[in-house]
């Protein structure tokens, strides 16, 4: 008897086949036409032995229908030409296209980025009559003389966003959901020889009101085509489950087998083996079930299986053969599968009996040059960043992946939230009184729905990575998802039901961009499911602060089993000017309207996987091994092995001794024999330095791979700690005004002057700012130093929706450089060899008192300090600071501080403090829509020099923040794209004392979080300003000051 899903499939094909006029595609009840039920991942092979080679370019029973076809776009289905399917067509207006492949990424139709709002007039069921375009596709291929006698099945693995099939001039079938396979039997269809397939792809159906998703929305055969032959009688599907026992060491295996064309005089057989990664059959001898059935069941107990989780995954091939009376094989096809359990305890994840954090993140299939149709390769490339960067797991945001994605989890191990294809975003935004939600209570779309659901369960079901079903993504409720849940229920109950909408239908409580104090609360609520972020941490642009806030809240309560940052990848699309500049383009590059600009641009990486600042935060925090000093003189900390399934053996520490920046000391010892969530001592060889010899020491620990491992070489490091060391620091050189040498003051109408041997400094009196500096008669200043409270507002702070999205009293500070009024400009010769210099100012700005004092000393060093003061709270700002423009000869960056990756005061973590160096070209960092970048923080001193190290050192008294562009604040806020912005022959220092924080809970409206924001009533800061001669070193002058 079939199962029910296959009666389900078949009175689809009864209803369709009754439907009245109205368009399959705006019918939501018509959404399969003689599509064969859903099953399980697998191909068919002639043997066991050749099954489990999986070897696809030597199987006889597989052809690939990917490469050249023919194709034709038209505007709307009206205009398809009658009889195109047919093989006498004249098909000369047709032109070759890839397949797979989005259409718009071939040259045909525009890609349309949309958020929430459909690229349609929205009047479900109806997808409008001005403009759906569609893709005729046509292609010719030799059915293998070998296959006669058999039955023959055409299968896609992912068709946007409705079809139909033609073989041969005859009409096959129909087909939504553009996430899920949809499989035909077409023996019948066929000829001998050479046969035509012909499919009209339509863009929008009924179908897309259930596809509203956060992403590029393409058309087209975007994923793998190919076709199988089995035998009359063949193996439908294949399920398999394990149940450990109580002390999770032995396994009960459930294989169910459900056969199609079942026929009692000719009964027959299934044999099934469980191989393991040594090639032993686990089994000890083919397990064979006899007949007759239609479904057969093995069970079975096997002693000590490998288990499978995400740190160890450990897997085994499940093979099934079909077999006649006589014992020949049929066919047999093979599987990964894997020996874990993964349940809820206690509200706690458990896998393998084990308590699990999720460090996880929603990641869309996106690749710049191909669109939706993403290569084996780029996914490949995403699972070894993944583990990289130390992740665990992964949401299907916010549908079925290609089914190869989920092999590699398994191979590489990442737990998988696999999501249905399911988003009605906007009906969603509109709430009830919008015009409801859908699908909601609405009956039409209820099998529409559930077998969204059973698609995706069937093909899903037997890997072991796929720990989460979850119904969807911001589709509103109603009883549609109450069906949903039972009907993944029905084929599955061994994996939790997921669906932050109506957490109502869940296992656990999702979460969407709660802030840390919200998370904290609901860790104390009387909340009895596991609580999962299900998106948090909206990675737009420079972004990712607090993420440490985050896990410090996270690692405190086992309730909260972790989360998915929102999102992987910059869903953006190489493009070039006609200049043949490249970019990545964004909502509305295409003219694409509606389209929400930008919002599709919140990767960790960027859209070609270049990664973004801020995935090394999230690498850092997320990493496993915890470090805590506790004789850090002495070289003693204390280290936790915080992965949850495997040995700290595997990692080899790495030890480095760092004064002032520079390495003092290395070595390596030997890995820690740590079992999970144990703590043990790790004692560095540390031989110091003579008391004085250093202004300060650091012990850097890097954790790296002692061993190869599928996803990184040995010696690439997982985690890494830097430890303060106690220790007498250097004494600054004391520098006295009477014994640097002299420094004079005078004046024209317009300037004071500050001249010592080899340098004059320029102060302009109308404004109280130092404009010129030439040293040895050469300028090393050429525009003013000058306060600066702005910044190119970051994508948090910024949208195309809402450019003010941030408190609109800030935006008192963009311009009140500007409006700022010289109140007093005073001088001072306080010594020979020290002249002081101070500016009052009043800003536009609550009428707020800015200060500027500059003591000039006779060496040429200038101590700069800057002081504002408001008669009350002032309004927040984005940073309280200055700068100024230096000669594009000093082309060369050095600091010590933070580094050498850019920082912020919410996101420095990952940051570890040391020397570095770079051109000043790649402090910048191209964003793919320009804003502020390149921060470092806590820094000591940072140089801009030639390659002869001549220049100028900012030294902190005692730290700063600083960065340097040849871009300035101006030239970042009035660029979309990186092309756009131009060199200038200048390098602009900047010099902070505060600035606020880049924000990481969500891009619409949250702020970062207070202790990140500037709001006193009195800032004040100072730095020193050093000449480099030719030849000298930043580290010679930083270790001075003055009486």
């Amino acid at each position: 008897m079939k199962t029910p899903c296959c009666l389900t499939f078949s009175l689809l094909c009864v209803l369709t086949l009754s439907a009245s006029a109205q368009n399959d595609w705006e019918n939501p009840r018509v959404f399969a036409v003689n599509k064969e039920p859903p099953h399980a991942t697998f191909l068919p092979y002639p043997s066991v032995e050749a099954a489990l080679a999986g070897d696809l370019e030597k199987n006889p029973l597989y052809k690939s229908l990917n490469g050249e076809w023919d194709f034709r776009w038209v505007k709307l289905p009206s205009l398809v030409p009658e009889g195109f399917w047919k093989p006498d067509f004249d098909a000369q207006g047709f032109l070759p296209i890839k397949v797979p492949a989005n259409w718009q990424m071939e040259g045909y139709d525009y890609p349309v980025y949309s958020n929430v709002n459909y690229p349609f007039p929205p009047n479900p069921p109806k997808v409008g009559q001005r403009y759906n375009p569609c893709g005729l596709y046509r292609k010719t291929f030799e059915l293998p003389a070998d296959w006669d006698g058999k039955q023959v099945f055409l299968h896609f693995d992912g068709v946007k966003s409705a079809f139909y099939l033609w073989v041969n001039g005859q009409k096959v079938g129909y087909s939504q959901d553009s996430m899920t396979p949809a499989e035909f039997n077409v023996t019948k269809y066929l000829n001998p020889g050479k046969n035509l397939i012909a499919v009209q792809v339509i863009r929008w159906s009924d179908g897309s009101y259930l596809e509203d998703q956060d992403m590029w929305r393409m058309s087209g055969i975007y994923r793998d085509v190919y076709m199988v032959a089995r035998p009359e009688t063949y193996i439908r599907d294949v399920f398999f489950t394990t149940d450990l026992d109580d002390k999770y060491q032995n396994a009960e295996v459930r294989c169910l087998v459900e056969k199609e064309g079942f026929d009692n005089d000719n009964a027959a057989q299934v044999e099934v083996r469980l191989v393991d990664s040594g090639g032993e059959d686990r089994l000890a001898t083919p397990r064979r079930l006899e007949p007759p059935s239609q479904s057969e069941e093995l069970r079975a107990r096997i002693s000590n299986p490998k288990l499978w989780t995400d740190e160890t995954p450990n897997l085994y091939k499940l093979a099934v053969a079909l077999k006649d009376a006589d014992g020949k094989t049929l066919e047999a096809v093979a599987i990964n599968v894997g020996f874990r359990e993964f349940e809820i305890k206690d509200g706690k994840l458990l896998l393998n009996g084990k308590p699990i954090l999720l460090k996880g993140v929603n990641r869309h299939e996106h690749d710049p040059d191909h669109g939706r149709a993403i290569p084996y390769e780029r996914m490949v490339e995403d699972v070894k960043l993944l583990k990289q960067n130390n992740f665990n797991a992964v949401r299907t945001s916010h549908y079925p992946d290609h089914p190869a994605w989920y092999d590699l989890c398994d191979q590489y191990g990442i737990l998988v939230m696999d999501e249905a294809n399911m988003e009605s975003h906007e009906y969603r935004a509109r709430g009830p009184g919008g015009g409801g939600s859908l699908p909601g209570n609405r009956e039409e779309w209820f099998d529409a729905s559930v077998a969204r659901m059973e698609a995706v369960v069937h093909r899903d079901k037997n890997h072991p990575s796929v720990v989460f079903w979850s119904l969807g993504n911001e589709a509103g409720t109603g009883k549609t998802f109450k069906l949903m849940r039972e009907a993944a229920l029905a084929i599955d109950k061994s994996r939790p039901i997921h669906y932050q909408d109506g957490n109502e239908h869940a296992d656990v409580l999702g979460l969407f961009y709660p802030s840390p104090d919200d998370l904290k609360k609901r860790a104390s609520s009387n909340e009895q499911r596991p609580i999962v972020l299900t998106e948090y941490a909206h990675a737009m642009g420079n972004s990712m602060g607090n993420f440490q806030d985050y896990w410090d809240v996270m690692e405190q309560d086992n309730h909260l089993v972790g989360g998915y940052i929102w999102d992987w990848v910059d869903q953006g699309l190489r493009r070039r000017t006609l200049r043949d500049e490249e970019y990545f383009a964004y909502g509305g590059d295409f003219g694409d309207k509606p389209n929400d600009s930008n919002f599709c641009i919140n990767g960790l990486v960027q859209p070609d996987r270049k990664p973004n600042p801020h995935l090394h935060e999230v690498k850092k925090v997320q990493q496993f091994v915890k470090v805590r000093p506790v004789e850090g003189e002495n070289g003693v900390v204390e280290v936790t092995n915080g992965y949850f399934h495997r040995n700290l053996g595997f990692l080899k520490p790495k030890w480095e001794l760092i004064a002032d920046g520079k390495q003092l000391a290395s070595g390596e010892l030997s890995p820690l024999d740590l079992e999970p969530g144990e703590t043990g001592k790790l004692e560095v060889p540390l031989s110091l330095p003579d008391p004085g010899a250093y202004g300060e020491l650091m012990l850097n620990l890097r954790f790296a791979l002692a061993e190869d491992e599928p996803w990184a070489d040995a010696g690439f490091v997982v985690a890494e700690a830097q430890t303060p060391i106690a220790y007498k620091s250097k004494t600054p050189d004391a520098v006295s005004g009477d014994v640097v040498g002299a420094v004079n003051l005078s004046e024209d109408d317009g300037h004071v002057y500050a001249k010592g041997t080899g340098f004059q400094i320029r102060f302009n009196k109308q404004t109280g700012a130092l404009d010129e500096w030439r040293r040895d008669g050469q300028k090393i200043v050429i525009s003013p130093l000058e306060p600066n409270f702005w910044r190119a507002q970051v994508d948090n702070e910024w949208d195309a929706s809402n450019p003010n999205n941030m408190p609109r009293e800030m935006f008192v500070w963009r311009d009140a450089q500007v409006g700022r009024k010289l109140e007093s400009f005073q001088k001072k010769q306080v010594a020979d060899g020290h002249a002081r210099l101070t500016a009052k100012l009043r800003l536009p700005v609550w009428n707020a008192a800015y200060t500027n004092t500059y003591d000039v000393y006779g060496n040429g060093d200038v101590v700069v300090s800057a002081t504002l003061d408001g008669p009350k709270e002032l309004p927040e700002l984005l940073r309280f600071g200055m700068r100024l423009g230096v000669p594009g000869w000093m082309d060369r960056a050095a600091w010590h501080g933070r580094g050498p990756f850019e920082s912020y005061p919410d996101r420095k973590t990952a940051a570890l403090v040391g020397r570095y160096e770079m051109p000043v070209a790649d402090l910048h960092f191209p964003y793919v829509r320009p804003q502020e970048n390149g921060n470092r923080t806590d820094v000591r001193w940072f140089a801009l020099t030639n390659r002869q190290g001549r220049g100028l050192a900012v030294v902190g008294q005692p730290l700063v923040q600083a960065g340097a562009s040849r871009y300035t604040q101006e030239n970042l806020m009035s660029a979309a794209h990186d092309y756009e912005l131009k060199n200038n022959w200048f390098t602009t220092l900047y010099i902070d004392g505060v600035q606020r924080g880049v924000g990481g809970q969500n891009s619409w409206g949250q702020k970062p979080l207070d202790k990140y924001r500037p709001r006193e009533s009195h800032y004040e800061y100072t730095f020193r300003l050093t000449p480099l001669l030719e030849g000298g070193a930043p580290e010679d002058v930083a270790l001075r000051s003055y009486k």
